[in-house]
C-alpha cells in the first residue's frame, strides 16, 4: 500500500465501528452490468490526487487532505476491508484500482479530483433525472472500483454520513461510511490449489 498506517494509531484516531449515529442505510452500490468482481483477485487503493483546481486542502479532518489523520485512516480502513474480503493489495498490475472519495463540509463533486478515470457510468442511476452522477451532498463518502487498463468503473459504493459541528465526529462518521460501503463489496472467490499426487 502507498501510505501505512498502524493499526494501533488508526484505532487511537478514530473508531473503526459503525457511530450511533452513522445510517448505513445510506449507503448504495451498483456493478457494471459486465463486471466480473469475484474474477478478480488484486487491488491497489490509489493516492489521493490533485484537485483540478490545484488548491490544497488542508486540516486535520478533512478526508480529502493528503496525510491529515482522517485521510490517513480512511484510506487504511478501505484497503483493510478488501483485503478482509479476500483480495490482495499490490501496486504491480492489480486488477483493479480504488478511488475514494470524501466530504464533510461542502458538497462533493468527483469532477475535481484528478484521479484520470471518467466519473461518470452510463450504468450509474441515481433514480432521478435532474441529479449529476458525480455530484454529492456534504457527508458523502464514494468508493469506484476502476480497472486500470480501460479505465471503466465496475463498482461504485456511496453513502452519506450525519454531519453537524463537531470534525471528530464527522470524521468518523464519514469513516464509518466507507466502512459500511467496502462490506458490502462481493467477496473474492478463493483460490483453490489442485494437490498434484
Amino acid at each position: 500500500m502507498w501510505f501505512r498506517v498502524s493499526m494501533l494509531v488508526a484505532a487511537g484516531l478514530f473508531t473503526l465501528g459503525v457511530p450511533g449515529g452513522a445510517q448505513p442505510s445510506n449507503v448504495r452500490v451498483m456493478a457494471a452490468p459486465h463486471a466480473r468482481i469475484t474474477n478478480l483477485r488484486s487491488f491497489h487503493v490509489l493516492p489521493t490526487p490533485l484537485r483540478l483546481d490545484k488548491v490544497p486542502r488542508r486540516g486535520t479532518y478533512d478526508p480529502m487532505a493528503v496525510h491529515s489523520r482522517a485521510n490517513r485512516a480512511l484510506w487504511e480502513a478501505v484497503d483493510r476491508g478488501l483485503v478482509e474480503r479476500g483480495y490482495v493489495d499490490t501496486e504491480w498490475m492489480p486488477d483493479f484500482v480504488v478511488a475514494i472519495y470524501a466530504s464533510i463540509d461542502e458538497r462533493l463533486d468527483l469532477d475535481a479530483w484528478l484521479y484520470g478515470y471518467t466519473h461518470e457510468p452510463q450504468w450509474w442511476s441515481l433514480g432521478r433525472i435532474d441529479e449529476s452522477p458525480t455530484l454529492f451532498p456534504a457527508g458523502s463518502v464514494v468508493v469506484d472500483v476502476v480497472n486500470p487498463e480501460t479505465l471503466d468503473v465496475l463498482w461504485r459504493g456511496a453513502g452519506t454520513a450525519t454531519i453537524g459541528a463537531d470534525p471528530l465526529e464527522n470524521a468518523n462518521e464519514v469513516l464509518a461510511v466507507a466502512t459500511t460501503i467496502v462490506q458490502r463489496f462481493p467477496l473474492a472467490k478463493p483460490v483453490v490449489i489442485a494437490n498434484d499426487r
